[in-house]
């Protein structure tokens, strides 16, 4: 039998094409019992894609059907192989040892997702955090509270790990009163740091609780003091709660059956400190992510923790590039095709380097129930606009895992209005006629519902789905007017051919 030391000395350095070997992982680790559902989010900068290069080809819809009001596509995803690279479009592009015919049958991609108002640079398209002035909390902090995604958590030592920037989640200030306010949670760049903080050598004497040391006093400052304000005695509640959470990780048992684990030899922060070279090296970009995979392949074989989030850091574009980013490259790429060219090879490195990465190693790893961890995963890639900058119009998601079952897999799915047509006011711009479609509002709440959290727990407003939102009332903005009212109308459904 395998010990931890060699589960994870496998995942650190074996090749992608050479998975680890799932037979090997301590048998006591898995219940015998429904494998838990897991999320990961990776999260990238801008998008701005064009259409052709990032969507399979429109040929292989081959089924249709009329769904807010318009008709909507869906056909399999056909694989396509030379010169041992396998491809389902220009981007969804990796090496044909890894990114094989069994992997992409358990893929979806999915494209025609709005957000009904103009948002510009945001985080809100990933995780449903939507409204700058108005925030909401994101779906894998619900989910880290949510006795329906979670349930018992005596073996969960992080409720969700929260990777790179950190800037795509927004967590409840105190999660026992969730009215008390929002907060940012911040994001882990360090995989050594990361694997410290969810691997830990198990303390053989008891410990007095921590919350007892401190609750006679918290007890007496809140109840006892007049003078208190409701404002700061709410802060203190978020407080205690935030060491009740503390107590709960300590006496956590999550991965007590690989608890011979030894610390990996090598961290990101070793490729990172040298910050001279490291920006203008994709394949150092790769490496430090790839390093964060191996501790969320470990993390969710040993349990002790279900829900990753990444948004890659600032500066971290996957791409040897060495001029301005920001403003010649994301801010050009719509009517400029060499700087196109250039964002479209940077995501086709990020796809095959870290996501394809990511959901080749889950699947090499069996879960609870006899299927691979990523049959029990819903793996996720968004970006924060569509084929034009700052437009968060006609979407792509792509997806990896089927939750269990759940969700319905291999498969391309186009939710665009084809009556539709509209492009942005811009004489110069290359990108293709854009469309209107379905609400990311409906896609995040079908997520959810795949995931085992009931609409109950978050649904609200006149239309249903997931997050805010509001009707824009500026003019200039490309989408103003273009969304009908059947699209609002079918918020709170659920997105057609998604579940299975």
């Amino acid at each position: 039998m395998t010990t931890r030391r060699r589960f994870l000395q496998t995942l650190a350095g074996a090749a992608i094409a050479t998975p680890f070997l799932p037979s090997l992982l301590p048998r006591n680790a898995w219940a015998a019992d429904e494998a838990p559902r897991r999320f990961v989010s990776f999260a990238t900068n801008h998008g701005a894609i064009w259409q052709n290069f990032m969507c399979p080809p429109d040929e292989v819809l081959t089924e249709r059907m009329t769904h807010a009001g318009h008709e909507i596509r869906r056909g399999d995803l056909v694989l396509g192989s030379s010169g041992g690279r396998a491809s389902l479009s220009p981007v969804l592009t990796a090496s044909a040892a890894v990114l094989t015919p069994a992997l992409v049958a358990k893929m979806t991609v999915a494209r025609g997702f709005d957000v009904p108002f103009y948002m510009g640079h945001n985080n809100g398209t990933h995780l449903g955090d939507f409204l700058d002035d108005d925030h909401h909390v994101t779906i894998d902090q619900l989910m880290a509270y949510s006795d329906a995604f979670y349930g018992d958590t005596s073996t969960i030592v992080e409720r969700a790990l929260t990777l790179g920037s950190g800037a795509t989640s927004l967590g409840y200030a105190n999660p026992a009163d969730k009215s008390a306010g929002l907060s940012a949670v911040p994001g882990e760049s360090d995989s050594m740091g990361l694997f410290r903080r969810i691997f830990r050598p198990t303390e053989e004497d008891p410990r007095r609780p921590v919350v007892d040391l401190v609750l006679d006093d918290y007890k007496s400052l809140r109840d006892g003091n007049r003078r208190i304000s409701a404002e700061d005695r709410q802060r203190l509640d978020a407080h205690v709660q935030r060491l009740y959470e503390l107590e709960r990780k300590l006496e956590a048992t999550g991965g007590i059956a690989c608890n011979d684990i030894d610390e990996p030899t090598k961290g990101s922060r070793d490729i990172t400190r040298h910050s001279d070279t490291y920006y203008l090296d994709p394949t150092k970009h790769v490496e430090v992510w790839q390093l964060m995979n191996d501790v969320i392949v470990a993390a969710f074989a040993c349990d002790t923790s279900r829900i990753a989030t990444m948004h890659t850091m600032y500066r971290q574009t996957f791409s040897s590039y060495a001029g301005d980013w920001h403003q010649d490259v994301a801010h050009e790429c719509y009517r400029n095709a060499e700087r196109h060219d250039t964002l479209m090879t940077a995501n086709q490195v990020f796809f095959e380097g870290v996501y394809v990465d990511l959901i080749s190693k889950l699947d090499a790893v069996r879960a609870e129930d006899g299927g691979t961890l990523l049959d029990a995963s819903v793996v996720q890639w968004s970006q924060e606009s569509g084929p034009s900058t700052h437009e968060a119009l006609e979407m792509p998601y792509v997806l990896a895992g089927s939750a269990g079952g759940r969700l319905r897999t291999g498969q391309y799915l186009d939710f665009r209005n084809l009556n539709v047509e509209f492009k942005r006011n811009n004489s110069e711009i290359l990108v293709p006629t854009m469309h209107t479609g379905l609400f990311a509002n409906q896609y995040l709440a079908t997520l959810l519902d795949a995931l085992g959290v009931p609409r109950s727990e978050y649904e609200t407003g006149e239309y249903g789905g997931y997050g805010k939102f509001k009707r824009e009332t500026a003019t200039w903005w490309t989408g103003y007017g273009k969304h009908t009212e059947a699209q609002f109308q079918a918020m709170g459904t659920p997105v057609p051919w998604m579940l299975a």
